[in-house]
């Protein structure tokens, strides 16, 4: 009771020596409600993001025993002490969104603290680089929610909800294969050099904040029916109903990122890191299913890496489109990179007149031809039958390595117009007849034998293949242990407490599809 009583009067007493806050011009309140539903309604587009990236493990909210709410002493003391150089005022208005994100949408804000680990970083360096305030990387917290897909009603789109004619303007490329509105490292770095651009010309940050919510044309036909007054407050009832709680709403978003603990809420965190990415130049039009399925990688989660995608399919670009995968599957993609464009080039998910400029170095022994063309044809002269029953992991590129010979080889003698196979599916391979022998057991090998036996190490994105066929020794059984699931793990906290098991390793060695399905109780295999 005592620490409580000097606390309070600490604040107390910060209050009465800190006047660089107190209450904002006071203004009509009238349409609050109705300017608060905007930005609930902007809040709901998060709902999209919740259920559209299942291959990331997302905790599941905690129910809490009470909601804290603070007297208006609080939260003025607490603005205060915020260091920005964007004005953080205070008000009425101001503590209504304050409780709207608190109380009523405390489950998005608890994924949007999750989501801010991920972007924030993005955003600040984009802010740094035109000497801008870091503060400013709460406005896509207003603008969509951190939601990279998200679209208003006007069509505006991104993180940073861009309209079409401005982000032309800022060179950001919006066509039928990409919309890099929706790329955070592009659309951030816009929208700095727009917000630079807004400030130089009103020289008040709250004023910048409005035209880029509502577009100068907006503000300054609000400076003119109000008189020539040059303050947000003073031309707040002349500007439009959303851009009225814009303002409002982005103090709000500043004081519930900063003192969300204090509101008892707690973060949903996504298990990725955008800082440990790499990117690789493409240069042809690539379906994500190929991708997904060579590089055991969901094509939601690629999607996640690359938001500016807008069909699917890799983008033919005169410069080569950047694909961003997490390092720990860059091996995987260099082993099986020309595999992935033959297969690509034949895929019928492209269009009929796309024209892939690939070449491979690669020199694949299996058929007379390794370029895929409508009239293709694998060689079988010389040649004996083998069946390779599929395993569970298994994709072409690594079959194809196993009997070197070529992934067309393999979709042409067994009819496959896609690279999709089945674990149990039974492939016909023809292969040398003076090495029928050296292929005939490789049916019966484990994955690490069929490495090893056609040169090639596990890459760090190796799927693990059932315990029968993987484990044969009791020095590999050893190797691994039981875990039982407890209440609240998600399996980013496993691999931390376990750090030879990254997320991806736990997914493949225990054939998890949705973490979702884990439950308490549930045991999973993971390495020592």
């Amino acid at each position: 009771m005592m620490v409580r009583a000097v606390s309070l009067y600490l604040v107390i007493m910060a209050m009465l020596s800190t006047p660089a806050i107190a209450f904002a011009q006071t203004v009509d309140s009238t349409d609050t409600e109705e300017e608060q539903q905007v930005i609930l309604e902007t809040l709901d587009s998060l709902r999209r993001l919740m259920t559209g990236f299942d291959s990331f493990d997302l905790a599941v909210a905690e129910e809490v025993e009470f909601i804290p709410l603070f007297p208006d002493s609080v939260y003025i003391y607490r603005l205060s002490v915020l260091p920005s150089p964007i004005p953080l005022d205070y008000n009425d208005i101001i503590r209504r969104y304050i409780e709207m994100y608190v109380v009523k949408k405390r489950e998005q804000v608890q994924r949007m603290v999750g989501l801010s680990e991920v972007y924030f970083p993005i955003f600040e360096a984009a802010l740094d680089k035109y000497e801008l305030p870091h503060e400013l990387k709460y406005l896509p917290i207003i603008e969509s929610a951190l939601n990279p897909h998200a679209v208003s009603r006007a069509g505006a789109t991104g993180l940073w909800q861009f309209m079409y004619p401005t982000a032309r303007m800022y060179q950001l490329t919006v066509n039928s294969y990409i919309d890099e509105r929706r790329d955070p490292y592009l659309a951030s770095d816009a929208a700095a050099r727009f917000l630079k651009q807004l400030h130089n010309t009103y020289g008040s940050w709250a004023m910048a904040l409005a035209a880029y919510n509502c577009g100068p044309g907006n503000v300054n036909k609000a400076i003119r029916r109000s008189g020539g007054k040059r303050t947000y407050w003073e031309i707040r009832e002349y500007l439009p109903r959303e851009t009225r709680g814009y303002i409002p709403a982005f103090i709000a978003a500043t004081y519930v990122m900063n003192y969300y603990a204090e509101h008892n809420i707690k973060p949903v965190m996504l298990d990725c890191d955008m800082s440990e990415l790499d990117t690789v130049i493409i240069r042809q039009q690539v379906p994500l299913s190929i991708l997904a399925d060579m590089l055991h990688i969901p094509e939601d989660e690629i999607l996640f890496y690359n938001p500016a995608l807008r069909r699917g399919v890799l983008p033919l670009l005169e410069n080569g489109y950047s694909l961003r995968l997490p390092n720990h599957h860059m091996a995987a993609f260099d082993l099986f990179r020309d595999s992935i464009m033959i297969l690509a080039s034949a895929s019928p998910e492209l269009p009929a007149n796309a024209s892939p400029q690939f070449s491979s170095a690669r020199t694949y022994t299996g058929g007379s031809n390794t370029t895929a063309s409508s009239g293709y044809t694998a060689n079988t002269a010389g040649r004996a039958k083998v069946v390779y029953t599929v395993k569970s992991g298994d994709n072409l590129g690594y079959i194809s390595n196993w009997y070197n010979v070529s992934v067309r080889d393999i979709q042409t003698w067994n009819n496959l117009s896609s690279s999709r196979i089945n674990a149990g599916q039974k492939l016909s391979i023809y292969v040398l007849e003076a090495e029928t022998s050296k292929y005939s057991g490789i049916d019966k090998m484990g994955f690490a034998q069929k490495q090893a036996m056609s040169g090639n190490n596990p890459p760090a994105t190796t799927p693990v293949q059932n315990e029968t066929a993987q484990i044969n020794t009791p020095s590999d059984r050893q190797q691994y242990i039981n875990y039982t699931i407890q209440k609240g793990d998600t399996l980013w906290d496993i691999s931390r407490k376990y750090p030879k098991n990254s997320v991806d390793d736990l997914k493949r060695l225990n054939n998890i599809k949705d973490t979702r399905d884990l439950k308490p109780g549930h045991v999973i295999k993971l390495a020592r």
